[in-house]
C-alpha cells in the first residue's frame, strides 16, 4: 500500500472519527431528558411497589367557630357554620381504607369525607382479583379531583378554606399476650419522627392542588395554585352567593412527574412544556406563583435544599440536570418514609365575629 494511501485513509478515518463523535455529541444532548425520564420510569418503579402503602383519605376536619354543629343528612355527612353548610358529594361513599386507619388519626370534632368514583385519591375501587387489584394509592405522574358542596345561609358569605397534607408513618403496638394478640394500628406523623420531617417537607411540594384546570386527560393545564405558606397550610377563599343554593367546589390534586412540568427547563434542552400556564381568564399568574414557591420554599421540591437556600428558576432551568434530581429524590423519600396521607380541610367565615377562628 502507497504512503499517499495511507495517509489519505488516515485523514478519512480521523474525519469519520470527528463526525462520530459529534453526532454522539448531539445524539447525548437531544437525549438528556429522555433519558432521565428513563431513569424516573424505573424510579417510578420502586416507588410503585413501596407506595402501595400510600393510601389517601379525604378529610374535612370541623372547624370551631361559634355555634358550629356537626349532623349527618340525607345526601351524606354535612358540617354547619352560624352562615354556611358544607355538604358531602351526592352518590357517596367510604373509602376502601376507612377501618382501621381513620381511628387512628380522628381528631375531635373530625369528620371523614366520603368520595365518588369520580372525586376520590385513588382510594375508591376495592380488590377484586389479581386481574382487577382495585386502587393502590397515588405516586408520581397522578391528578384527580376532589369535590364538595356549599350552601350559603345569607345572601353572601365570605369563607377561608385550609387545606393542609399531613403524612403518617403506620407501626403497631402490641396490647396482647402471648395467648392473643391484640395489636393496635398507630399512626404517627411525619413531623414528630425524626427521619420524618424532611418526608414531611416534600409531601407539601409534591402534591399540589389547583381552583381550575382545562384539557384532556394526559394533558390538563392548571392555573390558580393552592400554594402552600410556611407553616404548611394552603388557603383558599371564596365567597358564596345565592341563599339556599348549592355551590360545588372543585379541587384538583395532582403529583407532578417530573420538575421539568413545573418549571421551564429548555435552557438545558428539555422539550418539555410546564402545565401550569398564567390565565388572564381567572386573574391569576400561575405559572409565576407556582415558580415563586419552589424558589421560597425549596425544601418543600427538592431533596438535599435548606429553607434559606437562594435559587432561582433561572438556576433550575440552566443546570436542570442537577435540580431535576433532586426532585425525584424527592418522590424516593416519599416513597420510603411515607404509608399514608391525610388531606384535611378547615373552614372558617372571613370576619364572622371576634377573629373568625
Amino acid at each position: 500500500m502507497s504512503e499517499r494511501t495511507i495517509n489519505e485513509n488516515q485523514k478519512i478515518w480521523a474525519a469519520a472519527e470527528k463526525i462520530a463523535e459529534e453526532a454522539v455529541a448531539a445524539k447525548k444532548a437531544a437525549s438528556e431528558e429522555e433519558r432521565r425520564k428513563q431513569k424516573k420510569r424505573v424510579v417510578k418503579l420502586v416507588l410503585l411497589m413501596i407506595l402501595i402503602a400510600l393510601i389517601i383519605v379525604f378529610a374535612s376536619i370541623a372547624w370551631f367557630a361559634m355555634n358550629s354543629q356537626i349532623g349527618a343528612g340525607g345526601m351524606g355527612v354535612t358540617v354547619n357554620g352560624q352562615n354556611f353548610e358544607v355538604r358531602n358529594v351526592s352518590a357517596s361513599k367510604d373509602g376502601i381504607f376507612k377501618d382501621p386507619y381513620h381511628d387512628a388519626v380522628h381528631e375531635e370534632g373530625a369528620l371523614y369525607w366520603k368520595m365518588t368514583a369520580t372525586n376520590n385519591l385513588k382510594n375508591y375501587n376495592e380488590y377484586v382479583d389479581d386481574d382487577h387489584p382495585g386502587d393502590q394509592g397515588i405516586h408520581p405522574g397522578t391528578e384527580g379531583v376532589i369535590s364538595f358542596d356549599v350552601i350559603s345561609k345569607t345572601d353572601s358569605v365570605n369563607l377561608n378554606f385550609d387545606f393542609e397534607i399531613v403524612g403518617y408513618r403506620e407501626s403497631t403496638d402490641d396490647k396482647g399476650t402471648e395467648d392473643t394478640q391484640d395489636d393496635t394500628i398507630v399512626m404517627t406523623p411525619l413531623s414528630q419522627l425524626s427521619d420524618g420531617v424532611t418526608a414531611q417537607n416534600l409531601l407539601n411540594g409534591h402534591i399540589l392542588l389547583f381552583e381550575h384546570r382545562s384539557g384532556t386527560e394526559g394533558n390538563y393545564v392548571y392555573s390558580t395554585p393552592i400554594c402552600s405558606n410556611a407553616q404548611m397550610h394552603r388557603i383558599m377563599n371564596r365567597t358564596v352567593t345565592d341563599e339556599n343554593e348549592s355551590t360545588r367546589i372543585d379541587i384538583y390534586w395532582v403529583w407532578p412527574n417530573t420538575l421539568s412540568t413545573l418549571v421551564d427547563a429548555s435552557a438545558s434542552g428539555v422539550s418539555t412544556v410546564p402545565f401550569c400556564q398564567d390565565d388572564d381568564a381567572y386573574h391569576c399568574d400561575s405559572y409565576t406563583a407556582v415558580t415563586g414557591n419552589i424558589v421560597s420554599y425549596p425544601h418543600y421540591y427538592l431533596k438535599g435544599a435548606s429553607s434559606g437556600d437562594t435559587i432561582t428558576t433561572s438556576d433550575i432551568g440552566a443546570h436542570y440536570a442537577s435540580y431535576g434530581d433532586m426532585y425525584d429524590q424527592g418522590d424516593n423519600e416519599i416513597g420510603m418514609r411515607v404509608n399514608y396521607t391525610l388531606i384535611k380541610l378547615s373552614v372558617t367565615e372571613e370576619n364572622a365575629g371576634g377573629d373568625g377562628s
